[in-house]
């Protein structure tokens, strides 16, 4: 009897103990319901005492905008089939055209969609067919293809010395198109000191000139502190700490020096280019290497491969003859077994 006792009193405990916790998890549950039930009230009187928002709201009802923009919502609904079967074909077709000529094609499609009752809208626009995202995403693969692919092509018809010239004219182009590289900036770099002006109010003077740089290099960089607005502060910084630019001036890679003065704001890779002019303007052209590299990738710095059967891919569309001129021996010789290979009259 005694153990039966026992065993009820540890029933009875644990029903009390079960029952505390479900009344305890009942509390909790109302009260996160009278907590949300506050914040919704709260809310909503925030918004009844909106009287701007109140306004705005009755203004938009009563001048019938939400009907007209549901009815615009209707109609292009109505044309989404039409518009993105145009997108799917503007992305596979558009290529490296021209704008006139997309526009033909555009306005072909639509012609050609509305005798087959297709419907699509009037002025078919891809920009706002797709979404912001899914546009620029495309733009950037159109604008690496089209990039690479003038790179490519062009590079077959120059000398190696100037490839790389080439490279930077692309490299250069699209940053300033983008205004990463302003106009005073680029018009340096193409002249030097002698796109300067204004020689009156250049900083420092000729009787400060470091030990390390050539007086007339000083004047450069007095020149470039003054007409490069990015730049204005070099010349104070190399008065200030002329040991640490003595390291600079001493560095076999300029364009990778990294220990920059104190104080001195990292240059960005375009004006690594105009302190390289500047200071070591001998190590200029391994510095433009360095620069399209960083900016454009490997495949801008190293020669494209050279396949006679590419480019006789491309010149036999439309019917071009293949001259070659100054080839030497061994490049004959392929000339020679590709136009055996192709069928092509020699």
């Amino acid at each position: 009897v005694t153990a039966d006792q026992e065993e009820a009193v540890k029933v009875r405990d644990v029903v009390l103990t079960e029952e505390a916790e479900v009344q305890k998890s009942a509390a909790q549950t109302q009260a996160i319901w009278d907590d949300a039930e506050k914040a919704d009230w709260d809310t909503a009187k925030k918004v009844l005492s909106d009287v701007q928002l109140i306004k705005k709201l009755t203004e938009f009802d009563k001048d019938g905008m939400t009907d007209k923009t549901a009815q615009e919502i209707q109609e292009a609904m109505g044309l989404l089939v039409g518009d993105v079967f145009l997108s799917a074909a503007s992305i596979s077709y558009y290529g490296p055209f021209t704008g006139p000529y997309r526009d033909e094609l555009v306005e072909l499609w639509c012609t050609a969609c509305k005798k087959m009752d297709i419907p699509v809208s009037d002025k078919f626009d891809l920009r706002e067919t797709l979404s912001k995202a899914v546009l620029e995403e495309r733009l950037d693969i159109l604008l690496t293809f089209t990039t690479e692919y003038v790179y490519r092509n062009v590079c077959r018809s120059l000398f190696e010395q100037h490839k790389m010239i080439f490279s930077f004219l692309i490299t250069s182009s699209i940053h300033r198109a983008t205004g990463r590289i302003a106009p005073a900036e680029w018009n340096f770099l193409m002249r030097g000191a002698g796109a300067l002006t204004d020689v009156q109010n250049l900083p420092g003077s000729d009787r400060n000139c470091p030990p390390f740089i050539p007086l007339e290099r000083w004047g450069t960089v007095r020149s470039l502190a003054s007409g490069v607005p990015t730049m204005s502060e070099i010349a104070m910084s190399i008065l200030e700490r002329p040991l640490d630019w003595s390291s600079y001036a001493a560095s076999a890679e300029p364009y990778a020096f990294t220990h920059y003065p104190e104080g001195c704001p990292k240059p960005s890779p375009f004006h690594k280019l105009l302190l390289v002019k500047t200071l070591k303007e001998d190590m200029l052209g391994t510095a433009l290497c360095h620069f399209v590299r960083e900016m454009m990738g490997d495949r801008f710095v190293e020669n494209p491969p050279f396949s006679l059967d590419d480019i006789y891919k491309d010149t036999s569309k439309v019917g071009a003859p293949l001259i070659a001129t100054g080839a030497p021996q061994c490049r004959r010789d392929s000339y020679r077994s590709a136009a055996i290979a192709t069928g092509a009259p020699r």
